[in-house]
């Protein structure tokens, strides 16, 4: 649930509830000037502090962000709180695939008094079993927004969604661009090679091998288009992957399968037409 943060913080919890886990979300910057940015950390309650083993003074880190700041498990780390202040926690934990949770996590009491706002983003609560489900989200309404397991997750994956459509409206954009740009060149060479199909025509071949001919040129085209693109696709996309998440880049295949398709299809097209047009002259 997400708690409505106006007014001062009661202590309330709702009938068949257990003591609710907050969390809270906060920008930290790493001191060292060779590792600059700004990563969001998320601050654990004292209960779920002590059930991962937390301790004063301490962070756990992303594991690629470990990497990038050159510490491991047992050193100490410069980062700047949102105050400013500046601490060193021990790191005590590494883990995976901070990108789905946060790239830092500290204890809540690292960031009390060091934040604009002390209360927590989200609250963790499990109803006991056999609890009427609806009267605990009525009870839980009067302080925050209640969502489930399953409006939560959906939450989150609309939220994704929308990321994918606005990179997917940007790549159609970019990827038009792209094809008028190759159609227009192409058509423009086979259209300036009209004195050269008219000699073929004049030296004996046939309408049908000249396109011929121009078709297997628009297939080698197509080809090289295909290989150059993919090449410099990857050779950008893996370092920058497999420093985020130490994995390859992802090509979905019925995606590639449908770029080649336009790609050769537009090709073809640019080149096969002005060549008709040129023949019939």
């Amino acid at each position: 649930m997400s708690p409505h943060t106006p007014g001062p913080r009661r202590r309330r919890v709702a009938p068949r509830v257990p003591l609710p886990n907050g969390l809270a979300r906060a920008a930290v910057r790493f001191a060292p000037v060779s590792f600059a940015g700004t990563f969001v950390a998320l601050a654990m309650t004292a209960m779920l502090t002590s059930a991962c083993g937390f301790l004063a003074d301490t962070v756990a880190l992303d594991r690629l962000v470990a990497r990038g700041a050159r510490v491991g498990l047992g050193d100490r780390i410069g980062i700047r709180l949102p105050d400013g202040t500046e601490a060193h926690p021990r790191v005590t934990a590494l883990y995976t695939r901070g990108a789905g949770l946060s790239p830092v996590t500290l204890p809540r009491t690292a960031l009390e008094g060091h934040v604009s706002s002390p209360y927590d983003t989200e609250v963790l609560v499990r109803r006991e079993r056999g609890a009427d489900v609806a009267h605990v989200s009525r009870a839980l309404s009067a302080v925050g927004e209640v969502a489930g397991k399953a409006a939560y997750t959906h939450a989150a994956d609309r939220d994704r969604e929308v990321n994918r459509w606005g990179n997917r409206v940007l790549a159609l954009v970019l990827g038009g661009f792209a094809a008028v740009a190759a159609v227009n060149t192409l058509v423009m060479t086979v259209a300036e090679r009209r004195h050269e199909v008219a000699a073929l025509r004049l030296i004996g071949a046939t309408r049908a091998q000249v396109l011929r001919m121009l078709r297997w040129e628009a297939a080698v085209v197509a080809a090289s288009a295909l290989a150059l693109g993919t090449g410099i696709a990857l050779l950008t996309l893996h370092p920058m992957i497999d420093g985020l998440y130490e994995a390859p880049p992802y090509i979905p295949p019925l995606l590639y399968t449908a770029i080649a398709a336009t790609v050769t299809a537009l090709t073809f097209t640019a080149t096969t037409l002005p060549a008709r047009a040129a023949l019939r002259r």
